[in-house]
């Protein structure tokens, strides 16, 4: 019997969209418990102030599978100017289009996951490499 792809959904919890399978265990724990994780998030979000520390704990890089954090400041003030210039690409090689408004970092700095429209974009082939920006 053949199965059938899986196709990514948005999942909109509070003010967190998690782009990921509809059965994925993780959006059924974070849904759950949404009142637990969201306790220590500010009612005024600011880029990244919408993760608890909770839900970045339970959050992994989909590439590495390293714990991530909130991109800071300086970073995304850096990689948008780099992306105005039309000089970053994902994983797969598209050229990334507007400025990101915030975004997760994995362990050792070498990825970047983009968070759009509040929208944390876990794909693989969406993550940015930071090593861009070294060059």
């Amino acid at each position: 019997m053949p199965t059938q792809a899986k196709a990514w959904h948005p999942r909109k919890i509070g003010q967190l969209t998690l782009k990921t399978h509809w059965g994925c265990s993780l959006l059924k724990f974070i849904t759950e418990n949404y009142d637990q994780i969201m306790s220590s998030s500010s009612t005024q979000p600011t880029p990244g102030s919408f993760f608890s520390p909770q839900l970045l704990e339970m959050i992994r890089c989909p590439v590495t599978h390293s714990n991530l954090k909130v991109a800071s400041t300086d970073l995304l003030e850096d990689l948008n100017q780099q992306i105005a210039n039309g000089k970053i690409v994902d994983r797969i090689g598209q050229t990334i289009q507007g400025a990101l408004e915030s975004a997760l970092v994995n362990q050792d700095d070498s990825l970047l996951l983009p968070i759009r429209g509040g929208i944390v974009i876990l794909i693989a082939d969406q993550a940015i490499s930071l090593g861009q920006l070294r060059q």
